[in-house]
Order: structure tokens, then C-alpha cells, then sequence
């Protein structure tokens, strides 16, 4: 395993929400990449930033948590749940 791990986002917003919970270093911006913006961390940091969210989350359901008035990454969130749950054996709540 190497010693840094290249966090990718689509948003630099949602790079900078990661240092409250212990990431740090550089976020840079990749136009041309497939992601737009990326972090490389060492991978003791990605520990402490998984750790962090994992102790930290405190709702019980993660679609009622997304801000209404981000409306384009609540968009997203239901299309990919969307798509994860085509493979499901009778799709989403059993309804396919």
C-alpha cells in the first residue's frame, strides 16, 4: 500500500468540508481530470478522516439530511441511488 492516497471530487466545496475532520494538504484543481479536484493524503490521514466521519455521523437517514437548497447534489444522490439499486433482486423496496 502506498504511503499517499489521491482523494477525488467533483465539488471543491465537499474537499474542504473533509478538514474538519482531520484532512489536510493541498487541494488542487484538474480540469482536464475526471474528477475536478484532488488531494493526495498521506494514508494515515485517510484513517484518522474515515475514523472521524464514522464517529461523527448522527443521522438516521441520509437523504433527509441533504440541504434542500442543494439541489443539484440532491439530484445526484437519488440518480445513483437510483442506478444501485437496478442490480437489487426486485430493485429498490422490492418493487422491480
Amino acid at each position: 500500500m502506498g504511503s499517499r492516497v489521491c482523494l477525488r471530487f467533483r465539488r471543491a466545496q465537499d474537499a474542504e468540508l473533509l478538514r474538519d475532520y482531520g484532512m489536510d494538504g493541498q487541494v488542487i484543481e484538474t480540469p482536464g481530470g475526471d474528477y475536478r479536484y484532488r488531494a493526495f493524503i498521506p494514508h494515515n490521514h485517510l484513517v484518522t478522516v474515515l475514523m472521524n466521519l464514522g464517529n461523527q455521523i448522527s443521522y438516521p437517514n441520509f437523504k433527509a439530511c441533504i440541504p434542500k437548497d442543494d439541489v443539484a447534489f440532491e439530484r445526484a444522490c437519488h440518480e445513483v441511488w437510483a442506478a444501485f439499486g437496478e442490480p437489487q433482486e426486485g430493485g429498490p423496496y422490492g418493487m422491480g
